[in-house]
């Protein structure tokens, strides 16, 4: 968890470029959705060691981070409204 740091910011930069009326709710949700995903991955880990082993623990740990972290916000997070031709808060640009 000490490397997550640099993660976080970036993190929270987008969420706050996208957000002008609700920047306390926004953060708030993300911190939210950041920590089910901490308390999840030892249950995931857990699950998969005493089904398979270390090994294949430390596999799972890999996947999910891969699949449900990495590559949805590889693909789908978007830095900047502007970018997509809005502004904050998802109005249209004229």
């Amino acid at each position: 968890m000490t490397f997550a740091g640099p993660f976080d910011l970036g993190i929270y930069g987008a969420v706050n470029s996208w957000f002008r009326r609700d920047r306390a709710v926004a953060p708030s949700i993300t911190t939210f959705v950041q920590m089910a995903g901490l308390m999840a991955m030892p249950l995931i880990a857990q699950l998969t060691i005493v089904a398979n082993g270390w090994r294949a623990g430390w596999l799972a740990i890999g996947a999910t981070v891969l699949i449900i972290g990495f590559i949805p916000v590889w693909a789908l997070v978007v830095r900047r409204p502007e970018d997509m031709g809005l502004t904050p808060d998802g109005l249209r640009l004229n």
